[in-house]
């Protein structure tokens, strides 16, 4: 009798147990699906964003200098470092982004170079 049903346990995927034979719940049975192969797995597909437009060029045309903030040079440097750029007392950098509390990045509209550059060095035109 035990033998037939562990080999009706088996055929019907559900584990006999000691509870089952006491008259517990009825186990947890697997779904069968006999000789077929089972249902595949659902496939998530990735979503693919639009990209935001780049922003608009400043380079060209104009005064040589550009859009963007404009400052005006307090004090001459010369750059310590390939990244910097040099300028004089009174030259007006564009495009000038701000970095950090000590550094902004910007073009020296008289030489056309760019680079990084000390903040406090310059006033907001």
């Amino acid at each position: 009798m035990q033998r037939q049903r562990m080999v009706q346990n088996q055929a019907s995927g559900a584990a006999y147990t000691a509870d089952y034979a006491a008259g517990a719940a009825e186990p947890q049975r697997r779904p069968s699906y006999g000789n077929q192969a089972a249902p595949p797995a659902q496939v998530v597909q990735p979503v693919v964003l639009p990209q935001a437009a780049p922003a608009p060029s400043h380079a060209g045309g104009g005064s040589g200098g550009g859009g963007g903030k404009r400052w005006r040079a307090l004090y001459d440097y010369s750059a310590a470092d390939d990244d910097e750029a040099s300028f004089n007392e009174g030259d007006i950098a564009s495009n000038v982004e701000v970095i950090d509390e000590g550094w902004i990045n910007g073009k020296v509209e008289r030489t056309g170079h760019s680079g990084m550059m000390p903040r406090n060095y310059f006033e907001e035109v």
